[in-house]
């Protein structure tokens, strides 16, 4: 983005190249040499002095956030240009995450430092979240960015053989593979466990009611989501939400939590519980361990999403070499079995030791971009070809070897591949950082998406306000205006994958459904704090980069992380955005964030349903 430096009595104005902006920052600038208005006291800010750049680099970030108002009009996910600049990033600092210092349209950007990271605020993780955006996303050539890169490895989907085991796939490639077309792709649930005195269980799954996000209600009958399963003393439950909050349900004549709709028909539960691994669980009157589709074993849906002209939405889940090469080292006792990804230079220097030793094509001396440590990526993706021609050019796109379906029927049958372009829509970045084995947990998704309920903000005068409902509009993925759910009630898809097929729900046809983004910037719409954060540092990040670099379509939604324990520990505090979900990812589950799905240690879990879902899964070797 160009700025223009425009003398104005004792002081310097910043404008961009666009008339409007101009016009407005003129006469901002007009204004307070006439009417000798302090704009620093007015957001509230320490005023150096009447003529030092703090009064250029003030306005110019409110005329970057007044242009980028403008751009993202035709777009749809507004963001507020008063919105108190409580999260920024200096221009010179920005410079600095471009590999040329210099910012400019496609300029590769350089991975954030994990390795060298040390926080002093919630904007430490959210800069680290950008800039990590930048990166994976910096164009190397057409049609392959660094996420796509020889420096990432893709991951299958579960194959079919009983193990659901995955694979990963060498980019190395024109056409990126590895797309599913399901929400999540759930990995096989145990039919039998063994608790920690070593007995083994049965397990047994709980159905929640129709259209209810949970078998559990409250004392109002209000169903409740259970992100966890505690215990007190004496191994009594509790049932917590994805806050770490004991809910207050309902309970049967046993003391026990009461099951409302089909479950309570064929399922009775004990008060009391048992450890598998580091979590609790609940148990059947018969001993019988209970998984809940909801709750502590927090697997996400497997449904199946489509944009309003139906055209299907797949998932591509990726991890880089230093997440790659870990697992394989690992999993080949080369490295010693660990409790946490590498969050620090000896578990890094271990796993490039490790990659040394590999054969070629996979010997590395080093890792390219050794500071990122490791992550796990998931992205969100649409047929170029289903959108309009007209919006094309606002999308990240990619090569790729597409899966085809057949477009009718109630069961949809996969009919293979065609060579063509993928569109970004949504994008979870995830990794680790120094001191934060759980990893930080960050969402990016298109402008274009769908409407935001309403939520509040702090103004760059310290007031609150509300922003409305977002309305009707060209949204991808909704054909009206944001819709508050009732009685929180989650979202129903009409369609889910069976095996490696598409199927319609019962009672529905294969088709898309209307959504709303429920929590807008990762935080309960009452937040006013968080969501000023995450609005600022979009507002900062995407205003300082060129108009047609299209990095600027794709918003922050939020990041979470914790105080540095495992998401499980019963000392864990959630930090950032604690209600964090991608509408393109999470669509059928934004009740519950992150960690209600990722929350235990890496590998403390049966079947690898650990911290990271696909870790035990992926096949410890080399394409």
């Amino acid at each position: 983005m160009t700025l223009h430096a425009i003398r104005i009595a004792p002081l310097y104005c910043f404008v961009q190249q666009s008339l409007v902006a101009d016009a407005i920052f003129i006469a901002l600038c007009l204004f307070e040499f006439i009417f000798d208005i302090d704009w620093e006291n007015v957001m509230n800010l320490d005023r150096p002095s009447k003529q030092t750049s703090f009064t250029r680099t003030t306005l110019g970030a409110l005329a970057m956030a007044a242009t980028l108002s403008s751009v993202h009009a035709a777009a749809q996910t507004a963001l507020p240009a008063d919105v108190r600049p409580t999260c920024t990033v200096a221009p010179a600092e920005l410079k600095s995450w471009f590999k040329d210092n210099e910012v400019k349209k496609d300029g590769p950007v350089r991975p954030a430092d994990s390795l060298a990271f040390s926080p002093n605020s919630l904007c430490s993780f959210y800069k680290w979240s950008e800039q990590m955006f930048l990166w994976l996303t910096s164009p190397l050539s057409p049609g392959r960015h660094t996420f796509n890169s020889s420096e990432f490895f893709a991951v299958s989907a579960p194959g079919l053989d009983g193990n659901h085991e995955r694979a990963l796939i060498r980019q190395d490639s024109p056409e990126q593979k590895g797309f599913g077309p399901s929400i999540v792709l759930v990995p096989a649930k145990p039919s039998v466990v063994t608790d920690n005195s070593g007995q083994k269980r049965p397990v047994v799954t709980l159905q929640a009611p129709a259209n209810a996000p949970s078998p559990f209600v409250d004392q109002s009958n209000k169903p409740v989501g259970v992100a966890r399963i505690a215990a007190t003393a004496d191994g009594k439950p509790i049932l917590l939400d994805q806050f770490n909050k004991a809910l207050d349900v309902k309970q049967a004549s046993n003391g026990a939590p009461a099951l409302v709709g089909p479950s309570a028909t064929t399922v009775k539960l004990a008060n009391a519980t048992v450890a598998i691994g580091k979590a609790q669980r609940l148990l059947t009157v018969d001993g019988a361990v209970v998984d809940l589709d909801q709750s502590e074993t927090g697997q996400a849906t497997n449904d199946v999403l489509m944009t309003k002209d139906s055209a299907i939405v797949f998932y591509l889940i990726q991890v880089n070499d230093v997440f790659a090469y870990f697992k394989v080292g690992v999993g080949n006792n080369t490295i010693p079995t660990p409790q946490q990804l590498p969050t620090d230079a000896p578990a890094l220097v271990t796993t490039e030791n490790f990659a040394k030793t590999q054969p070629a094509p996979y010997k590395k001396d080093s890792f390219g971009d050794r500071t990122a440590l490791a992550m796990e990526l998931k992205s969100s993706w649409v047929d170029v070809e289903t959108l309009p021609t007209a919006v094309r050019k606002d999308y990240l796109t990619i090569k790729a070897d597409i899966p085809t379906y057949e477009i009718t029927g109630e069961v949809r049958k996969p009919t293979g591949s065609k060579p063509g372009e993928l569109a970004l829509v949504g994008f979870h970045v995830v990794g680790t950082v120094q001191g934060h084995p759980e990893m930080v947990w960050a969402t990016f998704e298109h402008v274009n998406n769908a409407p935001n309920v309403k939520y509040s903000y702090m103004k760059t005068t310290g007031e609150t306000v509300v922003r409305d409902n977002d309305g009707p509009g060209s949204w991808l993925f909704s054909t009206q205006g944001a819709v508050e759910p009732v009685n929180d009630a989650e979202l129903t898809s009409r369609a889910r994958m069976s095996g490696v097929n598409i199927v319609a729900r019962p009672n529905q046809t294969i088709g898309p459904v209307d959504v709303t983004r429920r929590f807008p910037w990762g935080s309960v719409g009452t937040d006013a704090t968080s969501n000023t954060d995450i609005i600022a540092i979009n507002n900062s990040v995407l205003g300082q980069l060129p108009n047609d670099d299209v990095r600027r379509k794709y918003v922050l939604i939020g990041a979470l992380w914790t105080n540095g324990k495992a998401p499980d520990d019963d000392e864990v505090v959630q930090v950032g955005s604690k209600a964090l979900a991608n509408s393109t990812m999470e669509t059928f589950r934004q009740n519950s964030n992150c960690f209600g799905c990722h929350n235990s240690g890496l590998l403390g879990e049966e079947n690898g349903r650990g911290l990271s879902h696909i870790w035990g899964k992926i096949k410890a070797q080399f394409p």
